[in-house]
């Protein structure tokens, strides 16, 4: 894929939909009052009264939701818990800012820039796909989980990452950071996993993917186990140790600042694809999988539109 170059989207300060909508209710019931007024059901000055207080009450309400909005519940974003360690959380701010740029640019969907969050202090409820990079001293609290456990019951997708723990570009051997991820998962409401194969969504959600490397290659991936394949069920969580963060990222100047290893730019496009797979599988979770079925639904729907233009055997006068 080469370098990503600089990135030619800007983000508004602010939607304009939110004050479009509530302009065109005030002059839709403005309409209206002049409407009634003119056919006398109403008085005049009732109806400049009743103008007055609706353009003063929209007025308030829009100043009012400015101020209360909560960050994310206006455009989709991605997300990311923040470690605490500096140099973690730029990585991963930089990683899911690549990724963003990378959707955006090949798809017709638009996210915002990526925020970091904390549970159980942040709503998460905005946020369709949570980063978690995994530190050697992860240690959530009680509140951290209830918050964590509410996400992906409703529907999050949590992407837990070791960020390559014990790899080529570790110099630990990954035992504390495999000790971290037993402790953050133990409290959290996740089913019992297996490693991602080509039969599963996130291997065909986009891109047709074997392999699902990031930063560090090689490394397994972990979903949830269903016993059904034909059923709706959507993995609630992915973790793996492929330190994906690192190999999106991109700088100011659009370019990755981290080398990837061991096939460079190759890999990194894999493991832009992978994202890529990851952000449509938690917007629309397993509708790939019906394409699977489009074929006998197709028989089904001709064998009947034949069976209702078959004739009856009654002759017309």
């Amino acid at each position: 894929m080469g370098t990503l170059q600089n990135p030619d989207f800007v983000t508004p300060d602010w939607p304009l939909w939110p004050l479009l909508s509530v302009l065109a209710l005030v002059f839709l019931g403005v309409d209206i009052l002049c409407s009634l007024g003119r056919q006398g059901f109403l008085p005049l000055f009732r109806v400049a009264m009743v103008i007055g207080g609706v353009s003063f009450a929209g007025n308030a309400a829009f100043s009012a939701s400015s101020d209360t909005v909560p960050t994310g519940a206006l455009d989709i974003h991605l997300a990311y818990v923040v470690t605490g360690d500096a140099p973690t959380d730029e990585a991963t701010r930089q990683g899911l800012e690549g990724l963003t740029h990378f959707v955006n640019h090949r798809s017709t969907a638009h996210l915002g820039a990526p925020i970091g969050v904390t549970p159980g202090h942040d709503d998460l409820a905005f946020y369709p796909l949570i980063y978690w990079p995994i530190l050697p001293n992860a240690q959530p609290s009680p509140a951290q989980n209830a918050a964590l456990n509410d996400y992906i019951h409703h529907g999050g997708l949590l992407l837990l990452d070791e960020m390559g723990a014990g790899s080529i570009l570790d110099n630990s051997n990954g035992d504390a950071t495999r000790r971290a991820i037993k402790r953050v998962t133990e409290e959290l409401d996740i089913p019992p996993l297996t490693t991602i194969d080509d039969t599963h969504t996130l291997s065909h959600a986009f891109y047709l993917l074997h392999d699902y490397p990031g930063r560090v290659s090689g490394q397994p991936v972990y979903v949830a186990r269903f016993g059904d394949e034909n059923g709706e069920n959507v993995s609630p969580v992915i973790i793996g140790n492929g330190d994906w963060a690192h190999a999106w990222a991109i700088d100011q100047q659009g370019h990755p600042p981290f080398a990837v290893v061991p096939d460079g730019d190759s890999q990194r496009t894999l493991a832009y694809r992978f994202g890529f797979n990851a952000v449509i599988y938690a917007l629309t979770g397993n509708y790939k999988n019906d394409q699977r079925h489009y074929p006998e639904m197709l028989h089904r729907l001709k064998n009947t539109q034949d069976d209702t233009q078959q004739p009856t055997g009654e002759e017309g006068p």
